[in-house]
């Protein structure tokens, strides 16, 4: 996909996991990454791990849930990189499966501010690049917790649930504008986020074992791509069949 050569793409959580695999994807494809994370040292190993493109690769640390560190990330990074292409919401937290009547609201206002408000705040950030040359792409990343009500507890399945209508949102208002907003639904992906329970898998599953990173970033790398240019909004779940059950 040389379509990506010299494109900038915006990547939240990038430290690790799913977003650190999307990182390397798109480097490898010749974009310019920028990378955000509130792990600075993760963010460090994604460089090290990507040497060779690490001229490519802008990393700032960053609390997605704090407007005014997205905001000078975003104009620091733009300095020499004028434009925006794509934009791929990961950052994210869990909960752990904490039920209703345990969760207090420090965790609960964690959950929603990085899950919901921060994908929310770096669209914002972004928009005006895309919207000043009529053309963009945002994925934000659900999950199929965001169809169903046992893929997490009650804050992250809420902020989920919030993502989806988020996208549905942004999609109606941009598209018209040139810019195509989707979502992703990862199921269980082997990450640290779900380190407890990555070898767990449910014998019902039809895809019989547990997501790779790699398989999230490839699907990734397919929706920005002009090859997807007519899916606007949706939510494709990338989750072994999990959301059937």
């Amino acid at each position: 996909m040389n379509e990506f050569k010299d494109k900038v793409v915006v990547i939240s959580g990038a430290g690790a996991g799913m977003a650190a695999e999307q990182a390397k994807h798109f480097l490898e494809e010749g974009a310019y990454v920028i990378g955000l994370d509130v792990n600075g040292a993760g963010l460090k190993e994604v460089r090290e791990k990507n040497i060779q493109y690490s001229d490519h690769f802008l990393s700032y640390e960053v609390d997605i849930s704090k407007k005014d560190q997205i905001e000078t990330a975003i104009t620091e990074a733009t300095k020499n990189l004028k434009h925006i292409d794509v934009l791929v919401n990961t950052a994210g937290v869990f909960d752990k499966y904490t039920p209703m009547m345990d969760i207090d609201e420090k965790l609960w206002d964690l959950i929603l501010n990085v899950n919901v408000k921060g994908m929310f705040m770096l669209s914002q950030a972004v928009l005006p690049y895309m919207l000043d040359q009529n053309k963009g792409v945002i994925i934000n990343i659900a999950s199929a917790a965001g169809v169903r009500g046992s893929g997490g507890g009650v804050a992250y399945t809420a902020s989920k649930h919030g993502v989806l209508g988020l996208t549905k949102r942004m999609s109606f208002e941009l598209g018209p504008k040139g810019i195509r907003v989707l979502a992703v639904g990862p199921g269980r992906i082997s990450t640290q986020m779900n380190e407890g329970t990555a070898n767990l898998i449910d014998e019902r599953l039809p895809a019989q074992r547990n997501g790779k990173v790699s398989e999230i970033a490839d699907v990734i790398l397919f929706l920005a791509s002009e090859k997807a240019d007519y899916i606007h909004g949706g939510a494709l779940m990338v989750d072994g069949g999990w959301t059937i059950l």
